[in-house]
Formats: C-alpha cells, structure tokens, sequence
C-alpha cells in the first residue's frame, strides 16, 4: 500500500513537472501576442505611410481640364462661390487700366478685366499666368509669372452668369501688371491682340473714371495699393516708343 501510493505520488509528480516544464509563463504568452500586436501595427503604419506618400503624389497631379457640362457647372453655381482669377494690366505711369468689353454673361457689354476660373490642382498665379495667356497672348508672351503681383481679393456676386436663371457669386484673387515704359501699349488694344471670343474690343480706361463698374473700381484701388509698394524693375522687352491714349470712358455700351 505505501509502495503503490508511494509510486502513485511519485506519478502525480512527475505528471505535474512535466506541466510546469512544458507550460509557457504568462509573461511570455503576452510578449508573443505583443509581438504580434507590433507586426500588426508596424503593417497598418507602412500602409498609412505609404497612402500619406500616395496622397502627396497626388496633389502634384497635373491640372483640371476645366471642363463641364452646363448641368454640372449650373448645379456648382447653385452651391457655393467659383473661384476665380483677374489680371489687371497698368500703364507706366498708373494711370490708366486695360479693359476689355465683354461680349458674354455676367457684366456683359461692361468693360472687365481678363480673367477667368482656377482649375484643380492650379496655383492662383499659374492660373493667372494661362488667363493672361490665352486671353491677351501678345502681352502674356512677354510675361513671367514672378512678374505679376499678387494684389488681393475682391468678392463679386453678380445678377446673373452664363446659365441663364442663375446667378454667380465669385471669389477673385485679383493680380496686377504695370507696364514698363518703353512698351507701346496701343497695341494691346488691337482686336487682332485678343485671344478670346468673350471680349470684343479692348481700351485704355482712365483709373479714376466714375464709369467703372464697381467691381472694377474695387479691382483697382487694391491693385495700385500693391502697386505703389513694388520697386521700379526695368523689363527687357521687344516694343518700343510709349503711345499713351487719354480720355477713354468705361461707360457701358448702349
């Protein structure tokens, strides 16, 4: 009896060893699923990186085509304000603005500035430059971005816009050029110097005419506001002989 039990007890025993060998400590169980833990999350870091990577690849994207079909460009104009870019070119002397008569909705038949939407992806200055591009290419052409200065911000909200029943609501980082004065600007006023079909003919405006549209008018107090405080830069260009018309009237054609 003492033997069996003595050899039962040396059974449990040993039975019991064996369990405490073979168990794994708690402690190492948790680092194991800790480990795993961290596999995982270093995984979900990598991949947050690399969206992060893919995103700023992203913006780099190149822009927008700008187009859009009338439903859509309606539905926009219903929804919120359309950002937009203005290009205000200046005699030498800062007396006189470039404007164009529009021929197209809003302030059609109004003498305006060049202009137009930003498209996605676009910097407001890149997107000033290509306005001035298209729309004024004798003078764009000359350009350098670095050459226009950011003037500030004028809100427009008009009676009405391209679509009919609708109108627009504008916000219109404005930007300014000064010519330099060696350039013959009656030129620019040619109709064969205008790049697009919104515009019908270009003049020279006096900056104080009352005639403005008030729009204008704000355009032109920030834009020779900015002016007045940008050093005087000779600029290489290829006209010559300054031919300054005084006396044009922006008021609004019959």
């Amino acid at each position: 009896m003492q033997s069996a039990c003595g050899f039962a007890g040396a059974i449990s025993f040993a039975l019991w060893l064996s369990a405490v060998l073979c168990a794994t400590p708690p402690g190492v169980a948790q680092h194991n699923t800790s480990t795993k833990h961290n596999t995982s999350t270093k995984h979900e870091h990598s991949t947050v990186a690399q969206n992060s990577t893919k995103r700023q690849h992203d913006s780099a994207s190149p822009v927008g085509s700008g187009f859009l079909t009338a439903e859509l460009y309606a539905s926009i104009l219903e929804s919120m304000p359309i950002p937009t870019v203005d290009v205000l070119v200046f005699s030498f002397d800062l007396r006189q603005t470039l404007l164009f008569n529009r021929t197209a909705r809003p302030v059609q038949h109004w003498y305006y500035s060049l202009g137009g939407r930003v498209l996605h992806n676009e910097p407001l200055r890149v997107a000033a430059m290509r306005k001035l591009r298209q729309e004024l290419p004798l003078l764009g052409e000359q350009v350098s971005p670095e050459e226009l200065v950011q003037a500030g911000v004028v809100e427009e909200i008009f009676e009405d816009s391209a679509i009919p029943g609708v109108n627009s609501h504008c916000i219109n980082s404005v930007f300014a050029f000064k010519l330099p004065s060696s350039f013959q600007q009656d030129r620019l006023i040619r109709r064969s110097a205008i790049g697009d079909r919104q515009h019908s003919e270009g003049a020279w405006l006096d900056v104080d005419d009352p005639t403005l549209h008030l729009f204008m008018r704000r355009k032109v107090k920030v834009c020779l506001r900015a002016l007045q405080h940008v050093p005087i830069v000779q600029h290489q260009h290829t006209n010559h002989d300054t031919n300054t018309t005084r006396g044009s009237s922006a008021r609004r054609p019959p």
